[in-house]
């Protein structure tokens, strides 16, 4: 809260109103969220994670994962690490993984079946996947001679995160996507999905595991 409070004192309404688009008739917390959001970049927030110093040019240098959409938040704070005595947080701008309703949404957690939870059963993860919005044609034959559009086609993108054999990956795409079926017809999308369900699975599954020995 001290570093939250701090930040909010450094920066201008106009600033804020500027880099996130808040009009005078926004409600209060709008002007006030960004600095709680931008706050974990500063190792003062952590004074019992660290040992040394958490301010001046001794303190810990920061790299922040993060959406692309989430920089502003931290550009933001480049302007007032001076008046902070904190080092400029560095970022790592990670892609999205889309939502499964389309590749235009994000995922949200007040939307259940628009994103896979770490809490999910694995019957959970299926159902979700086979509801996925997919990028083939509406016609099976049409899918046959066509073959997907990968853009749009949510299973697929999941793949490119997931799926570590990039070979493997290099095949789906062209048996799978638009261009000229190399042998028979193209795959259908009941087959890329049959093919990333227990993949996913797997990741949720080990994610649970390793919570439950930590609990």
């Amino acid at each position: 809260y001290p570093t939250v409070v701090r930040i909010q004192s450094l920066l201008t309404t106009s600033q804020v109103m500027a880099t996130f688009g808040v009009k005078p008739s926004d409600n209060v917390g709008r002007i006030a969220f960004p600095s709680t959001q931008a706050a974990p970049c500063f190792p003062a927030c952590f004074p019992h994670l660290f040992k040394g110093p958490v301010t001046g040019k001794h303190s810990p240098r920061v790299l922040v994962p993060c959406g692309v959409d989430q920089d502003p938040y931290f550009r933001m704070t480049r302007d007032v690490c001076k008046r902070m005595k904190a080092h400029k947080p560095a970022l790592l701008h990670s892609k999205f993984i889309p939502s499964l309703q389309g590749v235009h949404t994000k995922m949200s957690s007040s939307k259940a079946q628009s994103a896979i939870f770490l809490s999910d059963t694995s019957k959970r993860v299926a159902k979700k996947l086979r509801a996925s919005v997919s990028g083939g044609r509406e016609e099976l034959d049409d899918q046959k001679q066509r073959g997907a559009d990968l853009k749009r086609d949510i299973p697929f993108q999941f793949l490119r995160f997931f799926l570590d054999d990039d070979k493997e990956l290099a095949r789906i795409e062209a048996e799978y996507g638009p261009g000229p079926v190399r042998a028979g017809n193209k795959m259908l999308t009941s087959d890329v999905k049959a093919l990333l369900i227990p993949i996913i699975q797997g990741v949720v599954a080990e994610h649970q595991k390793r919570l439950a020995e930590l609990s």
